[in-house]
């Protein structure tokens, strides 16, 4: 998890994302979250104008496969980072959901 020597590096990659793109990031504590699949109910809850969510799997390679859900306004946006390092599936992530938050 993001507790471990590991996760200290990828906390660190969030925090100076979060920097430099100006959007606050909270990441929840272990088990919230079981609402995952319902985005739209999560922002309510945190009271957020969008919420991102990112579900990451491991591959055999030791990259990862990230689904992105954007939930806000209303409507949700559902794309997919494959075989990227933590950092870069992070990095477009991100990237992406301030684009389209955006609208360019």
């Amino acid at each position: 998890g993001m507790d471990g020597e590991r996760g200290w590096g990828q906390r660190e990659t969030l925090l100076s994302l979060e920097e430099r793109l100006g959007l606050p990031l909270l990441l929840p504590k272990g088990g919230e979250e079981g609402g995952a699949s319902e985005p739209e109910a999560l922002r309510a809850k945190y009271g957020a104008d969008a919420l991102l969510l990112g579900t990451m799997s491991v591959t055999p390679a030791g990259y990862w496969d990230t689904g992105w859900t954007l939930a806000g306004a209303g409507e949700q946006r559902i794309w997919a980072v494959d075989d990227a390092t933590f950092d870069e599936a992070i990095r477009q992530g991100l990237g992406t959901a301030a684009r389209l938050l955006s609208g360019s």
